[in-house]
């Protein structure tokens, strides 16, 4: 991920991190519900790094990302959506210890 990213010390305002990678969530809409799905922009290899951190966490038991994706699924969120949620909480983290590492 490290590699993926650049321009980490620019100072880019919260949340806008996740337009690098593909975790930005893109509201859709299909038969009357509204969902959010993955955006198709971004570096495909961060969206991978993410993904294979996250598969990583789950198959796991006891980590962390595991427990935070089964709570996911427990409040009522797809499979699908909380590897989502898992995979956007992993890039947040990851984009704070880039900022802490680049002062």
């Amino acid at each position: 991920m490290v590699g993926a990213e650049q321009g980490i010390e620019d100072g880019r305002p919260t949340g806008e991190e996740h337009r690098t990678g593909e975790d930005a969530p893109v509201e859709f809409s299909s038969g009357g519900r509204v969902v959010h799905r993955v955006s198709r922009r971004g570096s495909r290899k961060l969206n991978h790094a993410l993904h294979m951190a996250a598969i990583t966490q789950i198959r796991n038991p006891g980590a962390e990302g595991r427990i935070y994706f089964e709570r996911k699924v427990a409040e009522g969120k797809t499979k699908k959506e909380a590897l989502r949620l898992l995979k956007r909480q992993i890039s947040n983290s990851a984009y704070r210890q880039l900022l802490l590492d680049a002062q």
